[in-house]
């Protein structure tokens, strides 16, 4: 099907309006300042997002499911910080705590060579990841692909949550690709639309 018809492309700027909080709060100017404000935040409910992209789709990721997993956003200064991935020293001890965090609400299809990030290795880099929460319904995924470098998976993407006692981290031994394609719209109409459950809002 259409994938127009299944999920919205969402992008959106703060416009707060001093109707939309209530007690002494000063508005907020900027996302920071909404941070920063002391306001009770309830943990929203089904939610079905998906993440397409980069690192800075990663700390989105990161940041909105740290959100969902305890209430609270991630303190700039907190360590160790899942925003900030070279404070671990290397991606086998980020992918691993970031995944453990998560209070076994994520899955990850994660594998990464160890040193710089060059041409040679990203055929190989593969960082998934689906967080399901099923008390609340939430299901939020970030799915990794870096510009005009493939996007590759080594699960099928209707059977994500089926499957059982999945690693955190992959041995390269164990890389097995059954989805690889470096076209956008083979991506989102073969892979993200197949997702379940299937998105709502697709961010890319």
């Amino acid at each position: 099907g259409n994938y127009t018809q299944t999920a919205k492309v969402v992008h959106s700027d703060i416009n707060a309006t001093g109707d939309q909080f209530s007690g002494e709060h000063d508005v907020p100017k900027t996302f920071n300042d909404l941070l920063d404000m002391d306001i009770n935040i309830e943990i929203p409910r089904n939610l079905n997002i998906v993440f397409l992209g980069d690192s800075l789709s990663r700390y989105q990721y990161l940041s909105l499911v740290y959100f969902l997993s305890y209430g609270k956003w991630i303190e700039n200064d907190e360590r160790p910080n899942i925003l900030l991935e070279k404070s671990f020293g290397s991606w086998a001890k980020f992918f691993n705590y970031s995944n453990g965090i998560l209070q076994s609400k994520e899955k990850c299809d994660c594998y990464r060579v160890e040193g710089q990030f060059v041409p040679k290795r990203i055929k190989n880099t593969v960082e998934n990841r689906y967080f399901y929460d099923a008390e609340r319904n939430n299901s939020v995924v970030h799915l990794q692909k870096y510009g005009k470098w493939s996007f590759h998976s080594n699960w099928n993407p209707s059977d994500i949550h089926e499957q059982q006692e999945i690693k955190p981290l992959l041995e390269l031994d164990e890389l097995n690709f059954v989805f690889d394609s470096i076209k956008w719209p083979d991506i989102i109409k073969n892979f993200v639309c197949k997702l379940q459950p299937r998105p709502s809002i697709f961010v890319f």
